[in-house]
């Protein structure tokens, strides 16, 4: 994916003129969620992103996203449970809740072998 890696080269340009620029970061690490990327690398852009403005819900939806697909299901149900709290209803508190649910039911479930007795030989 050519236009991939030239929108992380536009990102990191933006980055490196202003290291602040929360959206930059929010971008770059968004583009690792794209086209079967290793989300993993752009945790870091995301976190970034969210220090600089952690009041903001699309890129704590974002990160949220991100540890979710990372191991990271704590963290993103509690950015999940923040979003939800703070967003008016549409599009982006619908995502939340449905992540969120998602996650939850995925707790839910036992491991696989522990969800019947064991037998005793």
């Amino acid at each position: 994916m050519h236009w991939l890696a030239r929108a992380r080269d536009a990102y990191r340009v933006a980055l490196s003129l202003a290291p602040d620029l929360a959206e930059a970061h929010l971008g770059l690490g968004r583009s690792y969620t794209l086209g079967g990327e290793d989300v993993r690398e752009g945790v870091a852009s995301l976190e970034s992103a969210h220090r600089l403005l952690p009041a903001n819900l699309e890129i704590r939806l974002a990160l949220a996203k991100a540890y979710a697909e990372t191991e990271g299901r704590d963290e993103a149900k509690d950015l999940l449970a923040r979003v939800a709290a703070f967003s008016h209803p549409g599009p982006r508190l619908d995502e939340a809740l449905e992540l969120l649910e998602q996650l939850e039911a995925a707790e839910a479930k036992p491991a696989r072998g522990t969800d019947s007795p064991q037998r005793s030989p």
